[in-house]
């Protein structure tokens, strides 16, 4: 699921381009229901209206866009691989993103490489925390945010 919080003053014509999506399962606009036009195979387009302000609220404000879809990746190594990831394209200005990924249960990550980096303090205290992996990224503007993540199984250390 990818949420995103859109500032604009004015009605826009969003255009996302998914990486590789089967399928889009839902999406929403401020809570609502929504559909995206589909203007390519990997390009959908939201046409988002002027936010209205809280009353006495001078700041301008934004549109919440909640998408959910599906991709196909390679399957889970029983003992160790790699997995690359891709959030989808958008040609406005990111101030903060903010990406968790989850490996399956009994994995955890070796390493981490890409556009994006490690988030300090952003693992949980459940016993699965090992296993999710918390990235950020700053300033940017059409560039793609990607991951390649390299996993083993938990249980591979040697029996002492």
């Amino acid at each position: 699921m990818a949420e995103y919080t859109i500032r604009h003053g004015a009605p826009i014509e969003w255009l996302l381009q998914l990486p590789q999506a089967d399928e889009i399962l839902s999406c929403e606009v401020n809570g609502q229901a929504a559909k995206p036009i589909r203007r390519a195979e990997d390009k959908i387009e939201f046409r988002l209206a002027t936010p209205t302000a809280a009353a006495g609220d001078e700041e301008i404000t934004g549109t919440k866009v909640r998408l959910c879809y599906s991709l196909k990746t390679e399957a889970v190594d029983a003992v160790s691989g790699r997995i690359a990831l891709e959030l989808p394209l958008t040609s406005l200005f990111i101030h903060r993103l903010e990406w968790s990924v989850a490996l399956p249960p009994g994995y955890e990550p070796s390493a981490v490489e890409g556009n994006v980096q490690l988030s300090p303090g952003g693992s949980d205290d459940s016993a699965e925390s090992g296993n999710h992996i918390q990235l950020e990224k700053e300033l940017c503007r059409g560039e793609r945010p990607a991951v390649e993540i390299h996993y083993q199984r938990r249980d591979l250390g040697v029996d002492s």
